[in-house]
C-alpha cells in the first residue's frame, strides 16, 4: 500500500454484525490514534467486551475508546444527540474511561437532535400501528427529514445564541405542522395510548426546549469543535485511521428494504470522500462485517429467518 491506511468498517447486513469488536481490534493491532464516526448517530450500538471484563455499547463515541489515548472524531454527516452523549460519557466514566470527553472532537457541521425531534419521531412510529418502520426512537430520521426543508440546528448554530434561536423556531414550526398532520390523519387512531400521551406531553411542554439547551450546553461545553481545516490537523500523522460506520447496508436508504431503512447511506462513500478531502494520502481499506448467521432487530422483512436459530444467545443485545 502506497498511502496511509484508513480502515473503513461497514456492516453488510441489517446491523449488529460486530462492528464494535472489529474497530476495537483494528485500533489495538495497528496503533490507531483516531476513530472517525462518519454516519448515523445515537441509534448505533457497537458493543466491545474487553479482556478484563469491562464492556460498553458505543453509541456516539468511537469503539476504540477503551484504548488509552485514542481519540474520536464525529464527522459532518453525523447526527448528534447531546443529552444521549452526556449519558454515554457518564457510563464510560463508570467503567474507567473518565477522559472520553477530552478525547472527543465534533465537526461544527453536525446536526443536533432536540427533544422535539425525538418525541415527533416516536409519535410518527406509533401512528403507523402494524406498519411500523422499525425506528429506534431517538429522532435521527426526524432531524434529517426536517433539515431537507431547512429546519436544522447544527453545532455551529447552537454556539451562536441568535442562530440557535432562529433554528429552534424553525424546528418548532416544522414540528407543529407535522404534529397537526398526524393528529388530523389516520395515524390518530393509534395515538390514544399512554405511550403516545407521554410524547405529546413533551411536545406541548413549553419549557422543554429551554431546559434542553441548558443540558446540551453542559454536555457540549468541554468538547472540541472542528472545521475541516482543524479536522485535517487532528488526523495528521503516520498512524492508520479507522472510520466506523453505522447500521448496515441492508438498511441503506437506497439499497435497503424501503420503508424499513435508515435516513442515510450505510456504505463507505461518505467516509472515503471526506477522509480524502482531509488528507489525499489516505488509502481506504474497505472492511465488510458479517456474522456467520444473520440478525435483525425491529420491524421489516428478514428473508433468511429460520426458527431453528431462535435459541441462539444474544447477551449484549436481547
Amino acid at each position: 500500500m502506497s498511502g496511509r491506511a484508513a480502515f473503513v468498517v461497514v456492516d453488510l447486513g441489517f446491523g449488529d454484525a460486530g462492528k464494535g469488536r472489529l474497530v476495537d481490534a483494528l485500533t489495538r493491532r495497528h496503533g490507531v490514534e483516531v476513530v472517525v464516526r462518519y454516519s448515523g448517530g445515537a441509534q448505533a450500538g457497537h458493543t466491545v467486551v474487553c479482556a478484563d471484563g469491562r464492556t460498553h455499547t458505543f453509541s456516539q463515541l468511537g469503539a476504540g475508546t477503551f484504548v488509552p489515548g485514542v481519540r474520536t472524531l464525529l464527522g459532518p454527516a453525523m447526527v448528534v444527540h447531546p443529552t444521549a452523549l452526556g449519558v454515554e460519557l457518564s457510563v464510560l466514566a463508570q467503567v474507567g474511561v473518565a477522559d472520553a470527553a477530552a478525547r472527543l472532537a465534533i465537526h461544527r457541521g453536525v446536526r443536533l437532535v432536540t427533544p422535539l425531534h425525538q418525541a415527533l419521531g416516536r409519535l410518527r412510529e406509533l401512528g403507523r400501528g402494524a406498519h411500523a418502520h422499525g425506528s429506534c426512537g431517538v429522532g435521527i430520521g426526524e432531524v434529517v427529514r426536517a433539515a431537507l426543508d431547512g429546519a436544522v440546528l447544527t453545532l455551529d448554530a447552537f454556539d451562536d445564541p441568535v442562530a440557535r434561536r432562529r433554528a429552534i423556531e424553525a424546528i418548532e414550526a416544522d414540528t407543529s405542522d407535522a404534529l397537526r398532520s398526524l393528529l388530523d390523519g389516520p395515524a390518530a387512531a393509534h395515538l390514544r395510548t399512554e405511550e403516545a400521551a407521554r410524547e405529546l406531553g413533551a411536545l406541548r411542554d413549553g419549557t422543554l426546549i429551554g431546559r434542553w439547551v441548558e443540558w446540551a450546553h453542559e454536555v457540549l461545553r468541554p468538547i472540541r469543535r472542528l472545521d475541516d481545516e482543524a479536522a485535517a490537523a487532528l488526523v495528521e500523522g503516520d498512524a492508520p485511521l479507522v472510520a466506523e460506520g453505522a447500521q448496515g447496508v441492508l438498511l441503506d436508504e437506497t439499497f435497503g428494504f424501503h420503508p424499513h431503512t435508515t435516513w442515510g447511506r450505510a456504505r463507505t462513500e461518505d467516509a472515503v470522500e471526506w477522509l480524502r478531502a482531509l488528507d489525499p494520502s489516505f488509502e481506504p481499506v474497505r472492511m465488510g462485517v458479517l456474522r456467520s448467521y444473520a440478525v435483525r432487530h425491529g420491524a421489516g422483512p428478514f428473508p433468511s429467518e429460520d426458527a431453528a436459530l431462535a435459541g441462539l444467545a444474544e447477551p449484549h443485545n436481547p
